[in-house]
C-alpha cells in the first residue's frame, strides 16, 4: 500500500515537471518568435529562431514531444495509482 502511495506522488511530480516544461516552450516560443527563410527557386524552407544560441536547443520539437509524455506518464501514473488504492479501500471496507 505503501508502494502505490509514492508511485502516485511521483506521478504528480512527473506531470508537473511535464508541464513546467510546457510552459516554457511556449513562453520561449511567444518571447523569441521564429523566422521562416524560404528559397525562392526551391520549395524548400528553413526555420530559424531568434532566440539566443543557449535556449535554441530547447525550441526544438523534442521538448514538446518530451513534455507531452511526461505530462501523460504522471497523469496515468496518478490517475492509475488512485484507482488500485480506491480499490483496496473499497475491498477492505467490505471484507470488515
Amino acid at each position: 500500500m505503501k508502494h502505490v502511495v509514492v508511485v502516485v506522488k511521483i506521478g504528480g511530480i512527473l506531470a508537473v515537471i511535464g508541464t513546467c516544461i510546457f510552459v516554457v516552450f511556449a513562453l520561449l516560443l511567444v518571447i523569441y518568435p521564429v523566422e521562416k527563410n524560404c528559397i525562392q527557386l526551391r520549395s524548400t524552407c528553413h526555420y530559424i529562431s531568434k532566440a539566443p544560441e543557449y535556449l535554441r536547443i530547447l525550441i526544438a520539437p523534442y521538448t514538446l514531444v518530451f513534455s507531452l509524455l511526461a505530462i501523460a506518464a504522471g497523469v496515468g501514473l496518478f490517475r492509475f495509482g488512485s484507482l488500485f488504492l480506491r480499490r483496496e479501500e473499497t475491498k477492505t471496507k467490505y471484507k470488515s
